[in-house]
């Protein structure tokens, strides 16, 4: 696999993508160099919007330096982690947003480029990295401590330590203790993507070279299942304690899924992440000036609420939730980018 634009990478959980765009994504041969230039502290940017008889606080998280930032995750104690470009150049950096200021993740000296997927409950972080040779690693990093986990691509941790994601033979992998599990391995790419505090997993996969379709399935015990379909092919994206999964067929727009016991709702928006209440975000593209926007929405109880974007900003898309409502993603322009936060009050 080869490197591409940083773009995309960064949008992974956000724009539909052909098959081709999928696995480089996955791979992580898209990010770019990394440099560590210290803490740089940002002063957020307040604007409001209203939502069912509720305020949105619109918050803009800043960057690093540069002209690009997104937040892929957020924690149930308001702690936010992505990445961002610097003021040295169009590199991406893995940062931890907490108490109003942006820090940058300090990963490895030999690393040219990084990004954080998660953030648990516990402060915990993970994400990868690559070197200048183009090999990926994965790690976590707690209270300002990088530790190596080795060649793979990690994109969730849950309040147990558990991790999951690809290896670089293209298998599904759980992390625990230690010892590395290989979860499926059929196919052509096998990717685990998220893992709740009972263990369930969501796992992406390709059966054949020729076949573009993906296919969701959840992993759990040992037992594996496949979710349902709107279309051809689906994307898992999420799922809660209850067992809710949300995902989207990345064929259509706003076509995105609810499923709970084998029984698939689409919800009307592309959906990217549920919290325990239900509450789930993403996108949906809307008609505007003879044309459509990618905007940020929240869907609660079959309403789906646009969520807004930061002033002088276009575009924007949710990514997480917590449990109290906070929203993280990113607003765009075009030409930047900037790590969003929703509060709900």
């Amino acid at each position: 696999m080869s490197l591409t634009d940083k773009k995309s990478m960064l949008e992974i959980k956000t724009n539909i993508r052909n098959d081709d765009r999928q696995i480089k994504k996955e791979s992580i041969m898209n990010q770019k160099i990394w440099k560590y230039i210290g803490t740089i502290v940002i002063i957020a940017i307040f604007s409001f919007a209203t939502i069912a008889n509720a305020e949105i606080e619109i918050t803009d998280l800043g960057t690093l330096g540069g002209s690009f930032s997104k937040a892929n995750d957020i924690n149930n104690r308001g702690q936010i982690v992505g990445e961002s470009t610097t003021a040295t150049g169009g590199e991406w950096h893995a940062f931890i947003w907490e108490n109003g200021k942006m820090k940058e993740l300090v990963t490895n000296p030999d690393a040219v480029e990084s990004f954080a997927s998660s953030i648990n409950d516990r402060g915990q972080v993970i994400g990868s990295y690559r070197d200048s040779n183009f090999k990926i690693y994965g790690f976590i990093w707690e209270n300002g401590e990088m530790k190596d986990v080795g060649n793979v691509v990690l994109h969730d941790i849950n309040n147990k330590e558990e991790i999951v994601g690809m290896d670089t033979s293209l298998n599904a992998v759980l992390l625990y203790n230690g010892i590395t599990t290989n979860l499926l391995s059929t196919g052509v790419y096998n990717d685990a993507i998220k893992i709740n505090n009972k263990g369930q997993i969501l796992i992406i996969s390709r059966r054949y070279s020729w076949d573009p379709t993906i296919s969701g399935y959840l992993w759990e015990d040992g037992k594996i299942t496949e979710i349902g379909t709107l279309g051809e092919s689906n994307w898992v994206s999420s799922i809660n304690e209850r067992g809710q999964i949300v995902g989207y067929r990345f064929d259509i727009p706003n076509h995105g899924f609810l499923w709970q016991n084998g029984i698939m709702k689409d919800l009307g928006i592309l959906a990217m992440d549920i919290n325990e209440k239900g509450q789930v975000v993403g996108q949906m593209s809307i008609p505007e000036s003879g044309g459509f926007v990618a905007r940020a929405y929240l869907w609660e109880n079959d309403i789906s609420t646009e969520l807004g974007t930061l002033p002088e900003f276009y575009y924007s898309t949710a990514s997480s939730i917590n449990d109290n409502r906070q929203i993280v993603g990113m607003s765009s322009s075009g030409d930047k980018e900037r790590a969003t936060l929703w509060s709900i009050k």
